[in-house]
């Protein structure tokens, strides 16, 4: 055996986990595995031998291999041999066996059997367990991995959640996370209604990443972080109904947990081992840096692997058609319920802090906010704690509440911060700045903005505002950086500051698969902004002629007072 390539350079294009009941793998080493899917794969091709047929090969390739003193692989039973196969892609293994016309056919009734064609009428979420070390191996990549991180793995776990659109397959949110909590639940029903071609264009994919709406339905298990208090809320707030299956049945959430049986092999098959970035170039960190890295090399992986492949692979539930072609004819055919705009997502998923009034209105990571209500407020109140609201994603405005009869009032920056700032870039910049030069980050916002800037150009900022990696960032851990970023500093316009680097919009090629261009893909709730937005771009989107921006509107504004005080 090849020391530098402990897996004899054998390609695992499919990935299979220990998830719920099942097979668990760890019995065997992880270059048995890995040998033992490679074979596995036999299973797929026009000779269409039996499961048991194929076992039997596998074992004669086995001792082929273990002939050699320098190999030792152990034997995998047929029992998990066969559930190896199980779990490959039904379309892939019906195509592969028997044609593709015939595959065709045959799982055209997959579609049928849920009658749901209009996008967000019901979409499907779930989290999935996984094990680092199995997901190395068994999507080719434990090969990559020098010997001082294979030792360090262990059995560390990572939770990826997802959530998809039954009508069209298409993938509206994938986040990882070391332990799945409402916070990470929120987080991707957030990503659900929010823009995400920034992140296919940080990732270089080809086909822009251009789902998104606001759910009518969401149906998920029965996990704490789906029943907690916070996700229902939010669910709540955005006016999203939420349906629980009985406990123990995933088959009434198919697509899902179909989802992660499907992504793996397509990972490990189109990129022959590829990862974004060899570990070894890292440098030396600690075993948990390092196993935080790699959590987030991963979830780009994957990202990419759903953006070019997932999205544009014929889909066994969609007959004839792949989930972004489905995506792109649907959204264009029927109404959808358009995404919440800016303020309306503060007040959804605003987390709630205390603040005092001061001169400078109210301070929030550093950054003023203020208008004429807030200085009324402050008049009338004096001193006083007011509780707050603040939106991750976007620090441009804040929410304050002004009691029971006012309710909830909207407050914008005084710093000219955009709707594209988010806290996790607000705070990456603040620390990189003080770490680079102290005395300047004291002076003024143009550093600052300098800051935030490069992380724009390197393409950073897409990763940290979309918040792909494993890791959370909770109430008591944002007090304790607040007071370490910040302290008493307020960030103040200066003389020198530049506008901020513009992140990436939505493209203005949206097209069919080798089809035709698709026209206007989705309302924008704020014209006058998208329009500026699109002025730059040398080519401009053409209006529907089908339905009109009217005909998508599905639910009446709801006025600034009335709104206010749902929350």
């Amino acid at each position: 055996m090849d020391a530098d390539n402990p897996s004899n350079g054998v390609l695992i294009p499919c990935l299979m986990t220990h998830h719920g009941p099942g097979i668990y793998y760890r019995s065997a080493d992880p270059e048995s595995i890995a040998f033992a899917h490679s074979e596995a794969l036999r299973y797929m091709d026009n000779r269409k031998k039996s499961k048991a047929q194929v076992y039997q090969d596998y074992l004669a390739k086995l001792f082929e291999m273990n002939s050699s003193p320098d190999s030792q692989l152990k034997k995998v039973s047929r029992t998990k041999f066969e559930s190896i196969i199980d779990g490959f892609d039904e379309y892939a293994k019906v195509a592969g066996r028997h044609g593709e016309a015939y595959a065709k056919r045959r799982l055209s009734s997959v579609k049928r059997s849920f009658h749901f064609e209009v996008p967000g009428d019901r979409i499907e979420m779930d989290f999935w367990n996984v094990e680092l070390m199995s997901l190395f191996v068994e999507t080719g990549m434990w090969s990559l991995l020098p010997e001082s991180y294979r030792s360090q793995i262990g059995s560390t776990r990572i939770w990826f959640a997802a959530a998809i659109d039954v009508s069209t397959r298409y993938v509206l949110a994938f986040k990882a996370s070391t332990n799945p909590n409402a916070a990470n639940a929120v987080e991707a029903i957030r990503m659900i209604m929010s823009d995400k071609t920034h992140i296919s264009t940080a990732l270089g994919c080809e086909t822009p990443w251009i789902g998104r709406l606001r759910p009518r339905q969401i149906y998920c298990d029965n996990g704490k972080e789906f029943v907690s208090q916070r996700t229902q809320e939010v669910l709540r707030n955005a006016r999203i109904a939420f349906t629980r299956p009985p406990a123990g049945e995933p088959q009434a959430r198919p697509f899902i947990e179909r989802l992660f049986k499907t992504i793996g092999p397509m990972v490990a098959h189109h990129f022959d081992g590829r990862t974004f970035g060899s570990i070894q170039e890292k440098g030396d960190y600690n075993p948990e840096e390092r196993l935080s890295l790699q959590s987030d090399e991963l979830i780009k992986f994957f990202l990419f692997a759903i953006c070019d492949i997932y999205h544009n692979k014929k889909h066994a539930g969609l007959a004839d058609g792949t989930p972004h072609n489905a995506w792109v004819k649907a959204t264009s055919r029927y109404p959808i319920d358009v995404a919440p705009d800016e303020e309306e997502m503060l007040h959804i998923f605003g987390e709630k802090v205390s603040r005092r009034i001061s001169s400078y209105g109210v301070s929030f990571m550093g950054i003023p906010y203020s208008n004429d209500e807030l200085t009324r407020l402050r008049l009338k109140h004096g001193q006083t704690d007011f509780e707050i609201k603040y939106d991750p994603a976007n620090l441009r405005s804040i929410a304050v509440y002004a009691g029971k009869d006012k309710g909830w009032f909207s407050v914008e920056n005084q710093i000219g911060l955009d709707d594209n700032v988010s806290l996790e870039e607000w705070i990456v910049a603040r620390q990189q700045l003080r770490l680079a030069n102290a005395k300047e980050s004291e002076s003024g916002l143009a550093a600052m903005y300098r800051a935030i800037s490069k992380l724009r150009t390197s393409g950073d900022a897409a990763m940290i505002r979309a918040k792909l990696g494993a890791r959370s960032l909770d109430s008591n851990a944002l007090a304790r950086l607040e007071a370490e970023l910040c302290g008493s500093w307020i960030a103040k316009p200066d003389d020198q500051m530049q506008g901020l680097e513009a992140l990436a919009s939505l493209p203005g090629d949206l097209k069919l698969s080798d089809e035709s261009a698709f026209v206007e893909y989705q309302t924008v709730q704020k014209k006058e902004i998208a329009a500026a937005k699109r002025a730059a771009k040398s080519e401009r989107l053409e209006p529907r002629t089908n339905n009109t921006d009217t005909d998508l509107q599905t639910e009446t504004s709801v006025s600034r007072s009335g709104y206010y005080d749902e929350f």
